[in-house]
């Protein structure tokens, strides 16, 4: 259905009709186009491999808000996340989730640009984000029910309407594409048969493998499939490559695996109370590294660009070495209710709410910018939902934030939430493009609020207390200059010889002698001043 309809998003409400069922295909003939898109962020965690990285480049030096809407339900479920391909935005929204088997939502084309409604797509169950390639888009919904509005469809990326369906389950993981093949999940969740790996032809819908127990979010890289739940399959004909033999806790959010970098899959393990980041071998599984988060802390999910992965947690973002896992920095970031980062040219984007003594902002939405280098800040934004609906008490989130063709994405959400009917009654997007110029005093967030004549100063607190007794060597002690003074204060260390940028570093304690460490802190008038410690065993 070509739409002629330019009004603003979601002030329609277009309904494409499907095509009728084939017993478990149901299939439309198409010309077919082999281009395949590259730009954008296309699916889930932006590609195949599911780095949450983006080829493109954010809002810089700042950002503004371009445009912004209710969606008339949320994107709080399924991890969905919007996705962009050729200016498009393509949106997957749970409208209502009182009851497993009555989910419904819907998807959407919407330009990126300007906001309105190219076509808009209903009567889904409750769908999870999509997936464009060449000129079609994949969606899977997840509910406990097979009915007609449940399954793994593939639409025409610019009318709406299906090309073909697969119905035959309706619980779903988000599927990944690659070299002309859907690699798709039954979730174990709803599942009756327990989870299920499957690869369709991306054309067709056809089944071309099958294997069972194989269960968990797919993502693809160099001829293997790798599932969220621990397995790791050969594309081509669906043999077991290998696999996880320790499962993820029920406590934890995310995945054993999760993503595949450089030779390297990363994911997250429960153990003592505490994740820990794992890189396995992608060849055989083995482990390489691990690092533990610190007692009680559970990260979102991992990300990985220019060599280091990103881990958040509530309030923190870590960078590690993703050859060896030794920690790069840590920030603080003054925000509950994190989201997963998303790295884009050099710049980390981190959602979620203003905690409660961050002033004006807090339980605001918020997003952080942070230079992926060094961990400092960049600018903070508090969005603005004046005019939307918004929840009474509790305040909204950002969720983690997309990235494409230079604008942001973010959807917002009411992060305490009781019920699924609170969700699915106060959900926004919000969209950024950038800025030459500082955003107004209302909208910044984190900028400090010292005087604007206040003397630099510099000052370096420790997490452990360097005098605390039992500090070994091997042991990582994080270095913090948030204490120093000054206006818009840049942070420099220097340890051995090597400098580092950021308000944050980590560093180790040595086998043996002393490690000196000295921060120089420089203000936007070129004043300075300098403060050191001295890391040893003790």
């Amino acid at each position: 259905m070509p739409s002629n309809d330019r009004r603003v998003f979601l002030k329609t409400v277009g309904t494409v009709a499907g095509a009728t069922s084939l017993g478990s295909i149901a299939i439309a003939e198409e010309d077919g186009d082999d281009r395949t898109r590259r730009d954008g962020w296309t699916t889930f965690r932006s590609g195949p491999r599911h780095a949450g990285a983006a080829g493109d480049s954010g809002p810089v030096p700042f950002a503004t808000t371009g445009w912004r809407t209710d969606l008339d339900g949320s994107m709080a479920f399924n991890e969905s996340q919007p996705v962009v391909a050729d200016g498009t935005l393509y949106l997957a929204v749970t409208t209502d989730a009182s009851w497993l088997e009555r989910s419904t939502g819907y998807v959407a084309a919407v330009d990126a640009e300007t906001g309105e409604t190219k076509w808009k797509r209903g009567n889904f169950g409750k769908p999870n984000p999509p997936t464009v390639v060449d000129d079609t888009v994949y969606v899977a919904t997840r509910v406990s029910r097979t009915s007609g509005k449940s399954g793994l469809f593939a639409l025409d990326a610019a009318t709406g309407e299906t090309t073909w369906s697969r119905t035959d389950s309706s619980a779903w993981e988000t599927p990944v594409v690659a070299d002309g093949r859907i690699y798709a999940s039954i979730s174990d969740s709803y599942a009756r048969g327990g989870p299920a790996a499957r690869a369709f032809d991306a054309e067709t819908g056809e089944t071309l493998w099958g294997r069972d127990e194989s269960g968990g979010t797919p993502f693809y890289a160099d001829g293997t499939v790798f599932y969220g739940e621990g397995t790791a399959l050969n594309a081509d004909d669906g043999s077991l490559r290998w696999e996880v033999s320790e499962e993820a806790d029920w406590r934890s959010s995310h995945a054993v695996l999760q993503t595949v970098a450089d030779g390297l899959v990363f994911g997250t393990v429960r153990r003592d109370d505490a994740d820990v980041v794992l890189a396995r071998s992608a060849s055989d599984g083995s482990v390489q590294w691990e690092r533990a988060s610190g007692e009680g802390r559970y990260y979102n999910r991992l990300t990985v660009a220019d060599g280091r992965v990103f881990a958040s947690t509530d309030g923190t973002v870590t960078a590690l070495d993703a050859e060896t896992g030794a920690p790069a920095w840590t920030r603080e970031l003054q925000v509950t209710h994190a989201s997963s980062a998303t790295a884009a040219d050099g710049t980390l984007y981190v959602g979620g709410q203003g905690a409660r003594d961050a002033g004006d902002a807090a339980e605001r939405p918020v997003v952080v910018a942070l230079d992926a280098a060094s961990g400092e800040r960049r600018w903070g934004y508090v969005l603005d939902d004046d005019g939307l609906e918004v929840v009474d008490h509790g305040g909204m989130a950002a969720e983690t934030p997309v990235v494409a063709e230079g604008r942001l994405y973010a959807a917002t959400v009411p992060p305490t939430a009781s019920t699924n009917d609170v969700y699915t009654a106060y959900g926004n997007l919000h969209v950024f493009a950038g800025s030459e110029e500082r955003p107004p005093a209302e909208r910044r967030f984190g900028e400090s609020d010292r005087p604007e004549d206040e003397p630099v100063s510099a000052c370096i607190e420790t997490d452990p207390s360097l005098d605390a007794c039992g500090l070994d060597a091997g042991d990582a002690v994080e270095l913090h200059a948030g204490c120093s003074s000054g206006t818009d204060p840049e942070f420099v260390w220097e340890a051995s010889g090597d400098e580092k940028r950021g308000e944050s570093i980590v560093v180790t304690v040595p086998e043996c002698g002393r490690l000196e460490v000295t921060l120089t802190v420089t203000d936007g008038g070129g004043n300075t001043d300098t403060a050191s410690v001295v890391v040893s065993a003790n």
